[in-house]
């Protein structure tokens, strides 16, 4: 039989023509490192694919939660443009339709002016033609304002 050190020497130049130094062989052992040894030893500490990895898991965690802020933050600012929006909307409408009742008011002066000229003109002084077209126009403005010329203001828009 060989000697323990014989032993060891062959099993050292095994692992020097086969393999890494010291991957498959302990330097306190004989034998390669068994299932469970190098499990314990591997979580022991992480290797580097294990912190990469961490590091990685981080990163994410922490885009993601940049990515929510900032999802948040134009939410927000999109909340308040739209309800900019519908205020000035709200404005706009308001104004125009201010503008509308006083174009509309402007134009009742205005015919009411116009009515009141017809009215007021002196048909005597006026020749045939132009005096009849004038009568004409009176009429016509007091059937508009309900008055009878006859009989004075009509009883139909009184009760």
């Amino acid at each position: 039989m060989k000697r323990k050190d014989e032993e060891a020497a062959d099993l050292e130049a095994l692992n020097l023509n086969n393999e890494p130094s010291g991957a498959a062989v302990p330097s306190d052992s004989k034998r390669p490192i068994g299932r469970d040894a190098a499990k314990r030893r591997k979580s022991g500490a992480p290797s580097d694919s294990e912190s990469q990895c961490l590091e990685v898991l981080q990163q994410l965690a922490t885009t993601g939660q940049l990515n929510h802020e900032a999802m948040a933050a134009a939410r927000e600012e999109r909340s308040a443009n739209t309800k900019a929006k519908l205020k000035f909307m709200e404005i706009s409408a308001h104004s125009q339709s201010q503008h509308a009742a006083a174009v509309v008011a402007k134009e009742k002066r205005k015919e009411m002016e116009y009515d009141t000229r017809i009215m007021d003109a002196d048909l005597n002084a006026m020749s045939g033609t132009r005096r009849f077209f004038y009568e004409q126009l009176q009429q016509c403005i007091l059937t508009k304002y309900d008055f009878d010329p006859n009989n004075g203001p009509s009883d139909e828009g009184t009760d």
